[in-house]
Order: structure tokens, then sequence, then C-alpha cells
């Protein structure tokens, strides 16, 4: 009798087991997407980099990618859904990566649904593409760095997030997208591509792209990206690399910038007085920078600063004829009646304001060592 209720027991055991193991294997945890758009077709082509769960312990944990065409991004996961059999799940998704000229085309179908549907993490990172396609970032396969490109790129983004060791504005989907509900507002991204050495791919995360509202307009490089940081005061520490007598790499402290909005004979002038402390970390020659020159290293870093912030202020009046840098906040909070008449047209505006830069430097010390390594002759 005992043996019977046993075996009742094992049979309900034995078959949820089974049943458990095919609805798992049935299973894709997405890790990231990439988004491309197909002009002569006129469909959205959507590659996934999905995570099998049934993957055995030691095995290493590779990707595998999907790819599929729609009308739309939603048309497309259903089509490959329908196609696979395969029931792929979002929440652990970590990256949307879009083209270029998708990008330059038009990003919120895409955008609305991520954002809308239930299975997306708001906290998403949206980046866009240097390559031709997309999809080529996901397809990469590194031996020397983590094998899951999507995996690889939140660990990057979310360092810079706290460091600003690439000078990246890396923010996540929910951020992006409410800055496109704000009046004079102009968003950007990272830009993500493929480097390529002695045979080896490699994904960097470098550039900036730049919007108007929804649609790219261009492109800022690593230096001018570091540069829009100190101009927004939203350097979280960092380095520095300055090529004068010698090389010398700095290790940014703190960076204060502060912002003043005046009205000089009837022309708007802003007024930027910036403050950065910094030690050094890296000396590529013999010079005494610390007890010797180190007001001559400090003066030659607050003109180039200057020289650095004056310059992609310039670049982007004349080439984006935008402000994305949101100087118009100071002129709403500082200047209230002014703002009230130029508001409707800030865009215009921003190009003619003039700008007054004072910057500061202060070389604290060095890392270890104050004087560099001297070799005798």
């Amino acid at each position: 009798m005992v043996k019977k209720y046993i075996a009742i027991l094992f049979i309900p055991i034995i078959l949820c087991g089974c049943w458990n193991y095919r609805e798992i294997n049935d299973r894709r945890l997405i890790s990231g997407a990439a988004v491309d758009y197909n002009p002569s077709t006129k469909k959205y082509i959507v590659t996934f980099e999905a995570i099998d769960p049934m993957t055995e312990e030691g095995e290493e944990n590779r990707g595998e990618i999907f790819t599929i065409e729609g009308d739309s991004p939603f048309d497309a996961v259903r089509n490959i859904v329908s196609k696979s059999g395969i029931k792929f799940y979002w929440p652990h998704a970590k990256v949307i990566i879009l083209s270029e000229e998708l990008a330059k085309k038009d990003i919120l179908p895409i955008l609305d649904y991520i954002y809308r549907d239930g299975e997306m993490r708001n906290d998403i990172w949206i980046l866009i593409s240097k390559e031709k396609s997309a999809a080529d970032i996901l397809k990469v396969k590194e031996k020397e760095y983590m094998p899951i490109p999507s995996f690889r790129i939140d660990r990057i983004l979310k360092m810079e997030s706290q460091n600003s060791l690439i000078g990246l504005r890396a923010v996540p989907m929910d951020e992006f997208i409410q800055r496109l509900y704000e009046p004079n507002q102009n968003p950007s991204l990272p830009g993500v591509k493929i480097e390529k050495n002695n045979g080896t791919e490699t994904i960097i995360v470098t550039g900036l792209a730049v919007f108007k509202k929804d649609r790219l307009l261009g492109w800022l490089s690593d230096d001018e990206s570091r540069t829009l940081l100190t101009i927004e005061d939203n350097v979280k520490r960092g380095y520095e690399y300055y090529d004068g007598e010698i090389p010398v790499g700095l290790k940014i402290l703190s960076s204060k910038t502060r912002t003043k909005v005046k009205l000089v004979d009837n022309e708007i002038n802003i007024y930027m007085d910036i403050d950065i402390e910094a030690n050094i970390i890296e000396l590529g020659g013999n010079v005494d920078y610390i007890k010797e020159k180190r007001r001559v290293l400090m003066k030659e870093l607050e003109e180039k600063k200057k020289k650095d912030i004056e310059d992609l202020i310039k670049k982007v009046q004349n080439e984006f004829g935008v402000d994305i840098f949101d100087f118009s906040r100071y002129v709403k909070a500082q200047q209230p009646e002014l703002w009230n008449k130029v508001k409707g047209d800030w865009d215009k505006v921003f190009d003619e304001v003039k700008f007054n830069i004072n910057v500061d430097v202060l070389i604290k010390g060095s890392e270890k060592k104050d004087s560099p390594i001297m070799v005798n002759n």
C-alpha cells in the first residue's frame, strides 16, 4: 500500500519536470536589439540578440542572433515569434541600437513601441550605430571581453554615467523621451562602432549623436562631448589629456560651471565661470610641472579649455543651429521677461548669443610622486 502512494506522488513530479523543461527551452531572453530600415522595401529590419536560458553549467553563455523584417517594429517582433515558434522576453534587454539612417529619418515609431511595451524596462540604453548596419554591432563576437555585445555596452555606459571617462552624455530611454516632451530641449545619444585591430573586432562606444527633437543632426567627437559636459556642469570626475610641451594626463577631482545671463546693449550675453581641480596622473617627459612649472601648466590648461568651449559653441551655432547645451533654462530662470519674448524663436536667437568664458584650473598635486623621473646623461 505504501509503495502505491509513493508511485502516485512521483507521477506529477515527473510530468511537471518534463513540461517545465520544454517550456523553458522554447524561450529566449533578449539581451539587446538593433533596428535598421530598408528604404527599398520600406520595412524595418529588427535584429535580436537572445540568450538561451538552458545553457549548461560551465558552458560559455553566448547570444544567438535572430533577424526579421516588418512594416513596423511591432510587426517585426510578431513575425519572428510566428516564424520561429520561440517566445522572446524583454525584461533583461539592456540596449537598443538604431542605425544612423533611421535616426535621420524618424525614431518615434521605435521609441513609442519600446516605451509602450509592458515588458520593456524604462532604463534601457539607446545608441546610434556608426556602422552602416546597426545589426553588425550585435554580431561582433569578442574573445578578450564579455562575449555578449549588449551586456558589454551596458557595462561601459554604466561606468560612464558614474565617472565621465569617455565624455558621453549617456541617458536611459525614459530620460531621452522626457527631453523630447520639453520645449527647446534637444537630446543626444551615444554612438557605437566596430574597431578592427589585427583582424580582431571590438565594440567601441564613441561620439555623441546630436538631435533636433527626434531627428539626427550630426555628431560630436569624444573630446567635444567632454567639453559639452563641462559646459553643462555635468562632469563626474574623469580624465583629461593635454599634449603641450610634454604630454600630461590629468585626473579631474572636481569641475564646477556657473552660468549667468545678462542683457548688454540689447544683446543676450551668457557668462560662464568654470573652476576645475585636478591632479597630475601621468607625465610624458621630465618637465617638473609640480614644483617649477605648475602655474605655467595651469595657465596653458585654462587657455585650452576656454578655446575648446568657444570652438564647440561656435560649431553648434554654425552647423546645428540648435541649443544642445540647454542655455534656455538659464534665460528662463534669470531673465523671465526676456524669455517670454524669445522663447518662441529660441533656436534663431541662440545663434546670435554672445559668450564670455572664464576658466580657472587648480592643479593640487600629483598622485604619488611630486617630481618627474629624471634620466642623467
